[in-house]
């Protein structure tokens, strides 16, 4: 390992010591900034009433549920942060998180969308005092397909009851449910035979469907990260993730929103008020910014509307100062 000195040495002596407040251990540290064990114990001996203490009594993980850990996750909050706030090491957090495989369990509270028992009782009410299936939709302001497929699947109008559907939808709701590939060995060794031959899940989902017409032998790519990295299903094995083109070992949040290329506080030329679109008062300034290659350097412009007065600005760094701050000191 490069011998430090100077200001690199300080810098990391200062990074050791803030993640030690955090709560992270000597060992975590030092797997995380990669530095030997002498340097964090200097500064463990050097702060000692600055770090706290972690208490080792038995399991450190009974009096944390991991439903504790996976809801700070699901905030976006840090290992370290997480794991300082429930009283515990980082690592038994991030533990947490390689047991879900990078997934978290869905919320299992009910859809607004489906029918609540209520509904059902109003349901099996209306059906008795031979209300017709369109009356009873408007009544609970639900679609008339609701109604009709919710008594279709449940006896009928002559054998509707409500209890009996509530409990139905239950059932049908249960989770965890026998995985597909379990259900069916033959697709799962299919499945795993094409990932030894480094396909991709994708690419396995299309290729059963053009090849298998029985709908048994069909499977989505996402069944198959989810028995991947989701071990509770116990459908593929773990070491199948090495086949995998990335090889990693826990699911990558997908981030569907794009944040990149968006201005904070946005508004639209179309939401100008009229005098401005106009020109005919002065004293409304346009203005705009044109960014060099690479971001290296940029040039904020001014332009009054009504007397087309231009003031121009070179910025060294465009990202140096927000260009809103920039504008307000021309």
């Amino acid at each position: 390992m490069a011998k430090l000195g100077g200001p690199r040495r300080e810098k990391l002596r200062a990074e050791v010591l803030r993640l030690l407040k955090l709560g992270l251990s000597g060992r975590e540290v030092q797997r995380e900034l990669k530095t030997s064990d002498k340097m964090v114990r200097s500064v463990i001996s050097e702060h000692p009433n600055e770090i706290p203490k972690i208490e080792h009594s038995g399991r450190r993980r009974d009096h944390v549920r991991d439903s504790q850990v996976v809801e700070l996750l699901r905030k976006g909050v840090h290992f370290a942060e997480a794991a300082r706030r429930l009283g515990v090491s980082s690592w038994t957090v991030r533990q947490v998180l390689i047991k879900h495989g990078g997934v978290f369990p869905t919320s299992t509270d009910r859809s607004a969308l489906r029918l609540s028992l209520c509904e059902r009782e109003e349901i099996s009410r209306c059906l008795v005092d031979e209300w017709s299936l369109r009356q009873i939709a408007t009544y609970l302001n639900r679609a008339p397909s609701t109604i009709s497929r919710e008594v279709s699947a449940n006896g009928g109008r002559a054998n509707y009851r409500a209890w009996a559907a509530e409990r139905r939808c239950a059932k049908q709701a249960s989770r965890p449910k026998q995985a597909k590939l379990v259900r069916f060995p033959e697709l799962r060794e299919e499945v795993e035979r094409r990932l030894q031959a480094k396909h991709s899940p994708r690419q396995i989902a299309l290729c059963l469907m053009d090849e298998f017409d029985n709908p048994n032998m069909h499977l989505s790519h996402e069944a198959i990260y989810q028995s991947l990295y989701v071990q509770g299903r116990g459908a593929l094995r773990r070491e199948l993730t090495k086949c995998l083109r990335t090889g990693r070992a826990m699911r990558k949040p997908q981030r569907r929103e794009k944040s990149f290329g968006r201005i904070r506080d946005m508004v639209l030329i179309s939401e100008r008020p009229q005098e401005i679109e106009d020109r005919a008062v002065p004293g409304h300034w346009e203005g705009d910014l044109i960014v060099g290659p690479y971001g290296r350097s940029a040039i904020a412009t001014l332009v009054e509307r009504s007397t087309r007065y231009v003031m121009l600005a070179k910025i060294d760094n465009s990202r140096q100062r927000p260009f809103a701050l920039l504008l307000s000191s021309l």
